[in-house]
């Protein structure tokens, strides 16, 4: 069948078998050292001053940055001239590697984050009410958090396929540059309109139409936006990361 050729749930299940085997020892220490880092900012104001800090707060952002991390760093094999030969001659498709990177990055990702944070939270408030008397701090499951993640890793996973070395780093990169450019373009081109609209002597019965017709604008350009964050931005990233894929293994 032409389908079983581009998606085999039994290969797609060796090839997620395979990635997860392949790093769970480098993944496992980074989570201690993680770990060990968030007990240690939980214990020591209670060292210190009685009160300790369980840093709910600071979890949901913890999730993204350490996720994005994780997602632009899956390929690294794929770029190694040893290791990426391994790799990509194993018995799978192309769209099978993607769907195992992205499960690994995004849907098991998300859930081992939760329940992980969850039950460190719930850890921390007995100790501290153990050792010090004192609970404080709840960690929800935020799916506004979840949908920023699921649809934002998607541009870490395609640098993660792009980049060779450093890529979480230089996407922030890009990202800050392309940030300049748009932040320039945007100033400009406001003045343009603006000048259009209202003309040379300002008029205020043709500013109020001006106000209303630029109130008008940036309405539908935000819909145009979200539309294309929530639904085009993800897709966009990962059929260009397929490609990728597929270029490296021709």
């Amino acid at each position: 069948m032409q389908f079983n050729r581009y998606l085999n749930f039994r290969r797609l299940f060796l090839q997620l078998k395979n990635d997860l085997f392949r790093h769970y020892r480098t993944w496992l220490i980074t989570l201690g050292a993680i770990t060990g880092v968030l007990v240690a900012i939980d214990l020591l104001p209670g060292v210190i001053s009685g009160t300790p800090h369980i840093p709910v707060e600071t979890y949901y952002s913890l999730f993204l940055i350490v996720g994005f991390i994780f997602s632009s760093s899956v390929f690294i094999e794929m770029h190694d001239s040893q290791k990426g030969l391994v790799y990509l001659t194993t018995p799978a498709s192309e769209l099978e590697r993607l769907l195992s990177k992205f499960l690994i990055t995004n849907i098991f990702y998300i859930l081992v984050a939760f329940i992980y944070l969850t039950l460190l939270t719930y850890i921390l408030k007995g100790i501290n009410g153990l050792l010090f008397d004192y609970t404080n701090g709840q960690f929800n499951f935020n799916w506004q958090v979840v949908k920023i993640y699921f649809i934002v890793q998607s541009i870490f996973l395609f640098a993660g396929s792009y980049f060779k070395k450093h890529a979480f780093l230089k996407l922030i990169f890009a990202g800050f540059l392309i940030n300049i450019v748009l932040s320039f373009y945007l100033t400009i081109s406001s003045k343009i309109i603006f000048d259009n609209l209202v003309g040379p002597g300002i008029n205020f019965d043709n500013l109020r139409l001006s106000i209303g017709e630029l109130g008008e604008f940036a309405k539908n350009l935000y819909q145009a936006a979200r539309f294309t964050f929530n639904w085009l931005l993800a897709p966009y990233f990962w059929v260009l990361t397929y490609l990728r894929i597929n270029e490296k293994e021709v």
